[in-house]
């Protein structure tokens, strides 16, 4: 989905996440929320669109890739969730923690993209430093007029790899703690965090557009706590 059109409009599409992880959950679960609650997603959805929308090329290859990202990573939070609940398990049985989780997921993954990875690139592309985008990128300059050398690569590739395997330790770990959709709602708005973050570290500037829409999507997160907060706790009153 960002590989294949305007990076704008991959994140207009993928702020559409939570919209899929309620239609799922509640499909898989059975447990449905309150309109209201389904309601407060809206800004927090149509926020981080908005604030995204710079460049809005309509790309079918990127929608249709945007859009199976959206079920995949719905699912993947949904059932993901079922796992680690203790109803999902034998009582026999410990249940999977967040981690552990996701380390499972980690090594079936990477069996099941094996495959493709041959089919589609061949086996070169199991071994970095003799793919041709490898030695084609070897002598060239990043972003920073940096030259491009085989230790440059391998420290990125490892950097990158590194902080990607925190990501989803953290998300799981979040994932066991909240509800899929709760837990979708943060993965959308890291979208803005982003955009935040790269305003203070790097000192990009901010388009009212970005402010106006940052704001729109962290109130709706706020409003989306309190509703769902409240009727948790009615929910809780009316079981006593």
């Amino acid at each position: 989905a960002f590989g294949s059109g305007a990076l704008g409009f991959a994140h207009v599409l993928k702020s559409m996440e939570p919209a899929f992880t309620a239609v799922f959950s509640g499909l898989l679960t059975g447990k449905w929320q309150h309109p209201f609650v389904y309601a407060t997603l809206v800004p927090v959805m149509g926020g981080v669109a908005y604030a995204s929308a710079s460049e809005l090329n309509f790309n079918m290859l990127q929608f249709v890739a945007a859009m199976v990202s959206n079920i995949g990573f719905s699912l993947r939070a949904v059932i993901g969730k079922q796992i680690m609940s203790s109803d999902a398990w034998d009582r026999k049985v410990t249940k999977l923690d967040g981690p552990n989780t996701f380390g499972v997921l980690q090594i079936g993954s990477t069996l099941v993209t094996i495959p493709f990875v041959l089919a589609l690139e061949g086996w070169r592309a199991l071994i970095p430093n003799i793919h041709p985008n490898w030695k084609n990128a070897i002598g060239k300059l990043d972003h920073a007029g940096a030259m491009i050398t085989p230790g440059y690569l391998w420290n990125n590739l490892i950097m990158s790899g590194m902080a990607f395997q925190l990501y989803y330790e953290a998300a799981f770990l979040a994932l066991d703690a909240v509800s899929p959709i709760t837990h979708s709602i943060g993965n959308n708005i890291k979208r803005i965090v982003i955009v935040i973050t790269s305003v203070i570290i790097f000192g990009q500037k901010m388009s009212t557009k970005g402010m106006i829409g940052s704001g729109i999507a962290l109130g709706g997160v706020f409003i989306y706590s309190l509703v769902t907060d409240y009727f948790s706790k009615k929910a809780k009153g009316a079981s006593k």
